[in-house]
């Protein structure tokens, strides 16, 4: 079935064809992360981010065979040593890789002009910030303010952890942004151009692995529903591979009862 760029459709219609692709070739695609693929008992692994795709494993002529096959279907531009994936920027040395957005910040500064000029900023979130000032006024430009909480969301999601929390408190506002709501999405983006050296690393030392979980809540921390706010992050040999913040959906009557709500998911 041939589609046409921009259309509804189009992109279930490339996915599918890709998947056909890789299948094909021998890959298979994981039930619980439709955009990871692995090639049964030869330790490859692909990742699939829309058109952007970045393959991982230590056999470099089994690698090229398979580009080679990818190429026959497509047009590609390929990198042996990528140093940027989807935004993400990658150093490498043996035994270790450090991720970080330094550049994607750096850009993100300068779109929405925060000066260097303005005072650093120490944490990215304020607790005596009151985003449910009834006093602030509406802003008149919604979409403004969602472009700001779209691109903190982007770095929270994937390399800053440590701005999850405040990018989930302003991203309750997404409808209705006040002046307020957009100081604060300002004051994270000023956090995070002052702090755009921060980095994940990991790092592995032999063959086994040693994997933390952490977990934390604040009980009652919103003032108008007073639900609780859970946060956590899994560790893999000290490097985070999966973390975040949310509210909670049940009014918790304790701090017991919001640490019970984070454990059990």
């Amino acid at each position: 079935m041939a589609s046409v760029y921009g259309l509804v459709d189009a992109p279930v219609i490339w996915n599918k064809f890709f998947n056909d692709v890789l299948v094909e070739i021998g890959f298979k695609r994981f039930e619980n992360e439709a955009c990871l693929y692995t090639l049964p008992q030869k330790n490859i692994h692909l990742v699939l981010f829309v058109d952007d795709v970045i393959i991982l494993g230590k056999d470099k002529v089994l690698m090229a065979d398979i580009v080679g096959k990818i190429q026959v279907k497509f047009q590609l531009k390929v990198s042996w040593n990528p140093s940027m994936f989807v935004g993400l920027q990658l150093q490498r040395s043996p035994g270790t890789v450090i991720v970080h957005q330094r550049k994607y910040i750096e850009n993100m500064a300068l779109d929405y002009s925060i000066s260097e000029m303005h005072s650093k900023i120490r944490t990215p979130y304020a607790k005596s910030l009151d985003l449910y000032d009834t006093a602030s006024p509406l802003l008149d430009d919604v979409k403004f303010f969602q472009a700001h909480c779209g691109s903190i969301q982007y770095v929270a999601s994937i390399s800053r952890p440590d701005i999850c929390f405040a990018a989930r408190s302003i991203g309750q506002h997404n409808q209705t942004p006040k002046r307020s709501t957009l100081k604060a999405a300002k004051d994270i983006m000023r956090y995070l151009r002052d702090t755009s050296d921060l980095s994940l690393k990991y790092h592995c030392e032999g063959k086994t692995h040693h994997v933390e979980a952490f977990v934390d809540a604040d009980w009652a921390n919103c003032r108008v529903d007073r639900k609780s706010i859970s946060g956590f992050v899994v560790l893999l040999d000290g490097g985070p591979i999966a973390f975040g913040s949310k509210k909670q959906t049940i009014v918790a009557d304790s701090t017991a009862e919001a640490e019970g709500v984070v454990h059990v998911g």
